[in-house]
């Protein structure tokens, strides 16, 4: 692994490098991060998919969006504008550090939004595989609310300030313009650009099939891989050990890589 940082002065962005083993494919692939508390509890997953993917010979780069973790910026800066530009930047930064010819995006939660928001403003995507994948932002804006009134309720016992506070999420802030980009996101309905998909899922959510649906109509290759696993990166407490690591959702991340390249 080789930490650095990378991208513009002023919004350097902090990222781990992880190197296909010997002989490493000519192939490249980019994680795409969650949003807020979900990062942290999905942090440990992430690393270990990079590694899985390293030793399967990809050059891996996991990175922090600009205003979240060790990347440059506040955290009240942060926008969904702004991370599908990181984005970009980390697969640049991957072509010219690991000279590879091509790239794709892996996502998990609101990181595989990102990905396949992402993957439309580029040619060199190769592949997009998203897993559990927010594909209603409106919907997800209110399940983020309902989660932080429950711990401001059950946790602190602050009934009222469940009800005002609206601008954050377990300390993570929910701005009234990062809320407008994210209800403004319904993977269902947006022009889709991408070739290749590949959905992997732990939950039967109607909102998957519908995806699936309209990426198919759309003319992507689409694959589904349902790892029915007791998930829920939303909730206030941590998931239980052997979920911060659903080894079988992360070899089926890896499988549908592989499985192309």
């Amino acid at each position: 692994m080789s930490p650095m940082f990378f991208g513009k002065s002023g919004r350097a962005l902090f990222g781990i490098y992880h190197a296909g083993a010997r002989p490493a494919r000519n192939h490249g692939v980019v994680l795409c991060s969650p949003f807020g508390d979900e990062a942290v509890k999905a942090h440990r997953a992430l690393r270990v998919l990079a590694s899985r993917l390293a030793a399967a010979r990809f050059h891996v780069l996991r990175f922090d969006y600009f205003g979240t973790g060790d990347s440059s910026g506040d955290t009240e800066d942060g926008t969904v504008a702004q991370w599908l530009v990181d984005v970009e930047t980390a697969i640049d930064e991957l072509k010219d550090l690991a000279s590879v010819a091509r790239v794709s995006l892996v996502g998990l939660r609101f990181g595989g939004t990102l990905a396949m928001l992402g993957s439309q403003r580029r040619r060199d995507v190769d592949q997009v595989v998203m897993w559990d994948p927010i594909v209603e932002g409106g919907s997800y804006v209110s399940e983020l609310r309902k989660v932080n009134e429950d711990y401001l309720r059950d946790e602190l016992s602050r009934a009222e300030d469940a009800r005002i506070a609206e601008d954050e999420v377990l300390g993570f802030p929910l701005t009234r313009d990062l809320v407008a980009e994210l209800e403004a996101i319904d993977l269902a309905k947006n022009g889709v650009d991408a070739k290749r998909v590949s959905l992997v899922t732990t939950t039967a959510h109607p909102h998957y099939g519908s995806l699936a649906n309209h990426l198919r109509t759309a003319g992507a290759r689409v694959e589904s891989n349902f790892v029915p696993m007791n998930l829920n990166w939303t909730a206030d407490q941590s998931p239980a050990d052997a979920a911060l690591v659903p080894i079988e959702a992360i070899d089926a991340v890896v499988d549908a890589l592989t499985a192309v390249s």
